[in-house]
C-alpha cells in the first residue's frame, strides 16, 4: 500500500507522520495552540519541520482531530500545499464497533485502539498518556467499551498553581525524594504521586472489571512516564498514526 500522512490532532499539538505499511517514515509536531497564528501553507512549513518532506509525493491525508478550530485550520494548510485531506471520526472505518451511550469517544483514541487491536487482538486495555490519560477497552470479538479519562501530569501541575496563591507552576519531573524541602519541590512531589497513583490505579481498577489478562498497551508522548512501572505493557508512541493509516486504507483502498 501506498503511503498516507496521518495526522492526530490533540489539544497539546499536532503530530504528523507518514505511515507506508508497518512502517512510520517521520514524525514531526506543531503545538495546537499557534495554529491559529498561521494562515499559509507556507507558514505551515515553517512551523513543522521536515514536513516538506514527508508530503513530497503529496500522499493522502488521513486526519483525526479533537479540537474543531484547528482540525479544520490544519486541512484548509494541507489543502493548499497540494495534499488531498480525508477527516476521519472515531465511527469511521476503524475496524472496530463502539458501544458508547453519549456521543462518541475521540477520534485518536479509537485510531489507537484499532491498531493494537489489528496487531495483537483481544482484549485489551490501552493506555493514552498525554495531556489526558485516558484508557480504553475492546473486548476479544473488536468492541470498544469505552474507559474513563483523568487529567495528565501538566493539566495536574497547572490546575494547582492556578487553584492556590502561592504555589508557583511547576515543571513536572520525577521527583528525588518524598520529603520536599521548598514549595515548589513539595508541588512536584505531590502532582507526580498523585498521577501516578491515580494512572496505576485506574488501569489496576479497570484489569479487575474487564477480568482476565488483557493485552496492555500504552501510547501517547508521555508514556514513558508509565513504561517503568508496567513492564509487561506493549509500548507504541503513535499508535494513533497507525490507526489513522488503516482507516483510510481500509476506506480508499
Amino acid at each position: 500500500m501506498g503511503a498516507v500522512l496521518a495526522v492526530d490532532l490533540g489539544n497539546s499539538e499536532a503530530k504528523l507522520g507518514l505511515v507506508e505499511g508497518s512502517t512510520l517514515q517521520g514524525v514531526t509536531r506543531v503545538p495546537t495552540a499557534e495554529l491559529r497564528a498561521l494562515h499559509t501553507g507556507g507558514k505551515l512549513l515553517e512551523a513543522a519541520p521536515f514536513l516538506q518532506d514527508l508530503i513530497a509525493g503529496h500522499p493522502p491525508v488521513a486526519l483525526g482531530s479533537v479540537v474543531s478550530w484547528a482540525g479544520a485550520r490544519i486541512a484548509a494548510l494541507l489543502t493548499s500545499l497540494g495534499c488531498a485531506v480525508h477527516p476521519f471520526t472515531s465511527l469511521d472505518h476503524f475496524g472496530l464497533r463502539i458501544e458508547y451511550e453519549h456521543g462518541e469517544p475521540g477520534v485518536d483514541r479509537v485510531a489507537a485502539c484499532a491498531e493494537a487491536f489489528a496487531r495483537t487482538g483481544g482484549p485489551l486495555l490501552l493506555v493514552g498518556v498525554g495531556t489526558a490519560v485516558h484508557t480504553n477497552v475492546v473486548t476479544a470479538d473488536g468492541v470498544y467499551l469505552g474507559g474513563a479519562i483523568m487529567p495528565g501530569l501538566r493539566l495536574m501541575a497547572e490546575s494547582l498553581s492556578l487553584g492556590t496563591d502561592q504555589v508557583r507552576l511547576i515543571d513536572p519531573g520525577v521527583p528525588r525524594r518524598a520529603i520536599g524541602h521548598s514549595t515548589p519541590e513539595c508541588a512536584e512531589i505531590g502532582v507526580y504521586h498523585g498521577w501516578l497513583g491515580g494512572a496505576l490505579r485506574l488501569i489496576e481498577e479497570t484489569r479487575k472489571e474487564l477480568g482476565g489478562a488483557p493485552h496492555l498497551w500504552l501510547t501517547g508522548g508521555q508514556s514513558r512516564w508509565l513504561e517503568p512501572f508496567l513492564e509487561e505493557a506493549h509500548v507504541e508512541a503513535d499508535l494513533a498514526l497507525f490507526g489513522l493509516a488503516g482507516a483510510f486504507n481500509r476506506r480508499f483502498r
